[in-house]
């Protein structure tokens, strides 16, 4: 049967209420596993089953902290003005700090509380390549910070990575807002201790 998936604030909604229930079931197995700790005699197969209903529900937990984690990511980038592959020019309006603009390219989105976000950007040279010699930093909007778009040519290597972070942004959203594929959490999963 297939259905209609609610809006992203909505499902944001959801999400919270379901990680409420997935902690509550984590700690009443973490409770029924440490229940028999201590105890002379016991039933090894109880022992067992216990252990693995405290198992399950670590990762049932950890499952929904990561959907949850995505959905804010979707939210952040649907708040941002720019997304994931756009050039942008950051200047610092605050005295005391260089007012030279610099041109970065937005790799992310983050999410951070209350409805903010940062992008996660690498800066780019004045020949438009990726600066080889910086890591990725974050800008977060600020009265501070004034972040404008920057219609720049990039090279190909930059304009191909630009158009693949678009395309993953893409496919990101259909699979986690429209579809909510949870094989999108399997290599974290798997990095994790589970």
């Amino acid at each position: 049967m297939p259905y209609k998936p609610q809006r992203l604030a909505d499902q944001t909604k959801s999400m919270r209420r379901y990680l409420r229930t997935a902690r509550a079931n984590y700690n009443r197995a973490y409770r029924g596993l440490s229940y028999s700790f201590g105890k002379r005699r016991v039933c090894p197969y109880e022992i067992h089953l216990r252990g693995r209903r405290f198992d399950d529900a670590s990762r049932l937990l950890k499952l929904a902290e990561l959907c949850l984690g995505e959905l804010r990511h979707q939210r952040a980038i649907f708040l941002a003005p720019f997304r994931p592959g756009d050039q942008i020019r950051v200047s610092v309006t605050m005295k005391g700090y260089d007012p030279a603009p610099r041109k970065y390219l937005v790799m992310d989105v983050e999410w951070s509380k209350g409805d903010n976000y940062s992008y996660v950007v690498h800066e780019v040279t004045k020949g438009g390549a990726l600066h080889r010699g910086r890591h990725e930093t974050w800008v977060s909007p600020s009265n501070r910070i004034l972040i404008e778009a920057c219609l720049e040519p990039l090279d190909q290597q930059t304009a191909s990575t630009a158009a693949s972070a678009r395309r993953n942004t893409e496919a990101c959203r259909a699979e986690a807002v429209e579809q909510g594929r949870l094989e999108l959490f399997d290599e974290q999963l798997k990095r994790s201790r589970w």
